[in-house]
């Protein structure tokens, strides 16, 4: 379901724009796991849970094509690599944390684990709706020439920015010519 997910997530997102998929996923991810709450209460049958989970990971894998590329549509060069960077701690984030929040309403009740989630995406799918710009080139609103825009704020770097930093494949190559750094494995051992 994850891969159908990234896949049908892309395509969209290519199609008609990144904000409408990250809204769409984030409030059928919400539905599921409402549904999954509810499926818990009444002690549903294993076929209603695998359906749920199935249209969880589906929604969950949906996201990522969207919002990678609405880092790629609004970043360049250095800054893109930073702000992946800050993507990937975010999710990181949510897998250092979440597992002890969920341990934590699952001692309350484990239909709750379900149910707050559905309200931290159907919150977030809110935020999204209001807030987030669409930014893929072909479908942001383009300002009219007699009207003022939204000021536009620059997004500050988060670390320092230097000249040659990033990645590049002959910086790659380097490294792994590096002895130091790339410590091939010995041969078998002869007696």
């Amino acid at each position: 379901c994850g891969v159908g997910g990234q896949v049908v997530g892309g395509e969209w997102s290519d199609r008609s724009g990144r904000k409408r998929v990250l809204v769409f996923c984030q409030i059928l991810r919400a539905f599921a796991f409402a549904g999954l709450g509810w499926a818990v209460t009444v002690h549903a049958s294993i076929l209603v849970f695998t359906l749920l989970t199935g249209v969880s990971a589906f929604a969950g894998r949906m996201f990522e094509p969207p919002s990678g590329a609405m880092i790629a549509d609004i970043t360049t060069g250095e800054r893109r690599v930073e702000a992946y960077g800050v993507l990937r701690i975010g999710g990181n984030l949510g897998w250092a944390v979440g597992p002890a929040l969920g341990g934590f309403l699952a001692a309350l009740s484990y239909a709750s684990l379900f149910l707050v989630a559905a309200g931290v995406l159907l919150t977030a799918g809110i935020l999204i709706a209001i807030l987030v710009e669409e930014t893929h080139p072909e479908r942001r609103r383009r300002p009219r020439p007699d009207a003022a825009g939204p000021e536009r704020v620059a997004i500050p770097p988060v670390g320092p920015v230097g000249a040659g930093r990033g990645l590049s494949m002959e910086g790659t190559l380097l490294v792994l010519r590096d002895t130091r750094w790339v410590e091939l494995p010995a041969g078998p051992a002869r007696a």
